[in-house]
């Protein structure tokens, strides 16, 4: 994916970072992925959408996490 490319090159900061994220299957089709906040607290990407592959029809779900973004539930609780 170039953009995770990009990121670990370090030509991206946190400025850059999309809000979306279009994530192309070949000719199938696209998914466009949004800026989400997950229930674990950890931060990313998600999306979903359906293709077509020989004629078959798929449901696709995406989840894109940011490594690290997970809050550090044991400091805070130690520190309460």
């Amino acid at each position: 994916m170039e953009y995770d490319r990009g990121f670990r090159e370090g030509s991206r900061t946190l400025s850059d970072k999309p809000k979306s994220v279009k994530i192309t299957f070949e000719s199938y089709g696209d998914v466009l992925a949004v800026e989400k906040t997950f229930s674990t607290g950890s931060r990313g990407y998600y999306g979903s959408g359906k293709i077509e592959i020989a004629g078959k029809r798929y449901q696709i779900g995406v989840n894109i996490v940011e490594i690290g973004s997970k809050p550090d539930t044991k400091a805070a609780s130690k520190a309460s």
